[in-house]
């Protein structure tokens, strides 16, 4: 009977490293975070900003002042969903000279981006900022 509860003692322990060890691996297709010097990272927040500021309808201008979350998910490319800390300029869109006055105003974005670097293809998904 003692030998019986050794043998399961040894295998709730070994289940239970098993399970502990999965929840630790990244989940292959699901969103992983992220940092700042990961590989595209900062090529899709540069196209992201870009592409907010072209398509914005405000006329204000954003720069991003620091990253607060930063999540991958491998496709056939790279998504990436970024929320981000943005500062208003008070240049609009349609200045040609660079701006350096901002507006102290800042704004929380989130954006995702789909990066498809075989085929030199980037794209704005979503975008919003409250």
């Amino acid at each position: 009977m003692n030998m019986y509860w050794k043998a399961c003692m040894v295998l709730t322990l070994a289940l239970f490293v098993q399970v502990h060890a999965q929840s630790q691996r990244r989940k292959l297709g699901g969103w992983n975070e992220i940092n700042e010097d990961s590989q595209g990272v900062q090529s899709a927040l540069s196209f992201a900003k870009e592409e907010f500021n072209r398509n914005s309808n405000d006329g204000y201008i954003i720069n991003i002042n620091r990253t607060i979350k930063l999540m991958r998910q491998v496709v056939s490319g790279s998504k990436y969903r970024m929320e981000v800390e943005v500062t208003m300029s008070s240049c609009n869109n349609d200045d040609t000279e660079p701006c350096p006055d901002e507006i102290h105003q800042t704004k929380i974005c989130r954006f995702q981006v789909l990066s498809v670097p075989w085929k030199n293809q980037n794209d704005l998904v979503s975008s919003s900022c409250n």
